[in-house]
């Protein structure tokens, strides 16, 4: 009878346990890429719609400033923020097209600024939204110098002064802003246009019957470059601004998080009783330092767009854990992150700790070692 030898089988898999524990980091990491990926979107649609805005604005203020310079006559306004421009046919009007409307009506409506044309008068057409504000103010000569004042008064009433220069108006004054939201300033615009047909056969809104001669109109028309000029300028700042302030909120929405300790002590600040503050990376460790009891010790978070909640702060009394706290995603202002006294009786050792959330065997942590003294 042959003898059966008993084969011992290995098992081959993974316990319950390792995948569990699979399952979860690869939740974690998924988790954090779709983070990311969202965090990415949001801040595509947020520079598109920005993108849009600002080419909605700057399409508003050059509509504007071409109907002025084009403009033959003004019409009588309803309101400080709607301007009535009389131009020749031949000339293109607030859509781009000639040989069509002779007279443009803009004005502000529900935050869009509209153009009602003659030749259709019921229909209006939006050159550009999320309009906060919209005025225009018409250029008066008095003792050489241009001011620039509403047709209406605060109380409705017209301005006597300037209709009184009204058919002599040659110049407007254009102030816009734009509402854009998240942002904490809305940005605002002035500039300044000038009929290039009325200048030279007016004198400047004076109410005069005498023209401008060559030399007063190429001055004229210098001080509209340079209007125009500081306008691009104005609005080239307001567009950095508002790129600025995007990426900074979205900094402040999507922080980055802080994985060496250096960086994380660099935003960390010491102040033992009423000594001045030091930062807790220059902070010396060797031995114990010596501090009166119940003097006040504080920890501070500087003010920063981090990320640091993998990292915690803890005090101890010989080793034995009295409060610990883990650090904000964002600190938006300085905040007190500890906050306690010496302890008593003499001689005892206490100890300050700034660690990550979770231990690992090649983490850096920093512990600072103290002892009362009378």
């Amino acid at each position: 009878m042959k003898k059966m030898s008993s084969l011992k089988h290995t098992q081959a898999g993974v316990t319950l346990v390792e995948l569990m524990i699979g399952l979860t980091v690869g939740l974690v990491v998924t988790g954090g890429a779709m983070a990311i990926l969202f965090g990415n979107q949001k801040m595509l649609l947020e520079k598109g719609r920005l993108d849009r805005t600002q080419e909605e604005f700057r399409f508003a203020t050059t509509t504007i400033t071409r109907l002025i310079r084009q403009a033959n006559s003004f019409s009588v306004p309803a309101s400080n923020n709607e301007l009535v421009i009389n131009f020749d046919s031949s000339q293109r009007d607030c859509l781009g097209v000639s040989g069509v409307s002779v007279t443009n009506k803009l004005k502000l409506e529900n935050n869009q600024l509209l153009c009602i044309r003659n030749n259709d008068p019921d229909k209006s057409y939006v050159l550009a939204k999320n309009i906060g504000n919209l005025n225009f103010s018409y250029g008066i000569q008095k003792s050489g110098v241009v001011t620039y004042t509403p047709y209406f008064k605060s109380d409705a009433s017209v301005d006597t002064v300037v209709e009184y220069v009204w058919n002599d108006i040659t110049s407007v004054q254009t102030k816009i802003s734009i509402v854009q939201d998240g942002l904490a300033k809305q940005p605002a615009l002035e500039f300044i246009a000038t009929s290039h047909q009325k200048s030279s056969t007016a004198n400047l809104s004076s109410g005069g019957e005498s023209q401008l001669t060559e030399e007063e109109l190429k001055k004229l028309l210098e001080e509209e470059a340079k209007a125009d000029k500081k306008a691009e300028e104005e609005l080239k700042a307001i567009e950095e601004a508002e790129e600025k302030e995007v990426k900074d909120k979205n900094v402040t929405d999507n922080p980055t998080s802080v994985s060496n300790l250096t960086d994380v002590l660099s935003l960390l600040t010491i102040q033992l009783g009423s000594e001045h503050e030091k930062l807790l990376s220059e902070f010396s460790t060797n031995g114990n330092q010596n501090i009166n009891l119940d003097t006040d010790i504080k920890i501070y978070l500087n003010e920063n767009k981090r990320d640091l909640s993998s990292w915690k702060i803890s005090w101890s009394i010989d080793d034995k854990i009295i409060t610990s706290v883990i650090l904000p995603e964002v600190a938006t202002s300085k905040t007190t992150i500890l906050s306690f006294k010496a302890p008593s009786p003499k001689n005892t050792k206490f100890h300050v700790e700034i660690a990550p959330t979770s231990s690992c065997n090649s983490c850096s942590i920093k512990k600072l070692n103290f002892m009362s003294k009378e």
